[in-house]
């Protein structure tokens, strides 16, 4: 047994150990929304994680490790509710498994040091299953971009009779629901990496594009639609749904029944691109956020 020893924060504390004169975080506790973890604790740089160290801190919004930190043990982050970013760029880590699962709030996880990645790594460790990504720096994109296309081409009543024979009971078990779930599953992952293309090659573009389109309203899924609708606010989306002519002369009718007195902004914008050929006009100055 090795001495347990604490460092305050404003608003939490955080145990850690001492051991080879390497601190190891073993426990977290507090209500504080960003929490920062310093290189050294006792004089010791900051080495490792340790299982389930942080496991339910539901308060954490924001946690900042050093790039000192080598190892995480299993589920260290896991449960963590109101996780929305996390950093540790700069880091050679190796991690344990299950370390951000049911962290659905997770948008960044910053581990290579740029935008696009931390949205992408988010995405692997919390919606795609592929928590391996997370030590794929040098072939990031390509290992992204393959598990992406796995996603795809699944059925989407995968893993159904597995959810109902488990008994999930905060999942439906409506196969209809759950097949439509899954498509704004592969809808939101094509939109984020079109969003992120770095080393996006031509191919995978038209593959994310084509299956958007395919899911627009006035098909059998207009599940791409929904995810516009759940970011209407976020012009990185509107931008994309008019490049890709989601909303069209075919159904353009449809999409004002849809939108109905709701999403303003993005129905005057609708409104604008359909106006936009006789106007001259500029699409997004409709879209004042």
């Amino acid at each position: 047994m090795f001495k347990e020893y604490t460092f305050d924060c404003p608003g939490g504390s955080v145990k850690y150990e001492l051991k080879n004169e390497s601190a190891i975080i073993t426990g977290y506790s507090g209500r504080i929304w960003e929490a920062v973890i310093p290189e050294t604790l006792s004089e010791c740089p900051v080495k490792e994680v340790a299982k389930k160290a942080f496991l339910g801190a539901k308060a954490l919004g924001s946690l900042t490790l050093p790039s000192s930190i080598e190892k995480v043990g299993d589920w260290a982050f896991s449960a963590c509710s109101g996780l929305e970013n996390f950093s540790m760029a700069g880091a050679t880590v190796t991690f344990g498994q299950g370390c951000f699962s049911r962290d659905d709030a997770l948008k960044k996880l910053d581990l290579f040091g740029d935008e696009g990645s931390a949205h992408l790594l988010a995405a692997a460790a919390t919606v795609m299953n592929a928590e391996y990504l997370l030590g794929e720096k040098s072939h990031f994109y390509e290992q992204w971009d393959a598990k992406l296309m796995s996603v795809l081409n699944e059925p989407d009543d995968e893993g159904f009779v597995f959810m109902v024979l488990c008994g999930e009971e905060d999942l439906t078990a409506d196969i209809d629901v759950y097949k439509e779930d899954m498509r704004k599953k592969k809808a939101s992952l094509a939109f984020l990496r079109l969003i992120f293309h770095h080393q996006l090659s031509d191919g995978m573009r038209d593959i994310l594009s084509g299956y958007l389109k395919s899911h627009t309203v006035g098909c059998e899924s207009d599940a791409a639609f929904k995810v516009i609708l759940e970011h209407s606010e976020d012009e990185r989306y509107t931008q994309l749904m008019q490049e890709l002519s989601l909303v069209n002369d075919d159904n353009f009718e449809m999409v004002l029944a849809l939108l109905g007195d709701r999403y303003a902004p993005l129905k005057a914008g609708i409104i604008a691109k359909h106006e936009e050929s006789r106007t001259g006009s500029d699409f997004f100055d409709c879209f004042n956020f």
